[in-house]
Formats: C-alpha cells, structure tokens, sequence
C-alpha cells in the first residue's frame, strides 16, 4: 500500500478526508 496514493484519495475526496482525520 502507498502512503502517497492514499494522501492523493483523501485530497480528492472531501467527505473522506474529514472522517479519516
């Protein structure tokens, strides 16, 4: 797993982002 493309999933989606924080 690639640390960088999760970065660029969650930057891409913004009802994940807050919910991962």
């Amino acid at each position: 797993i690639d640390f960088i493309s999760i970065i660029l999933y969650l930057n891409t989606s913004d009802c994940v982002l807050p919910s991962f924080i």
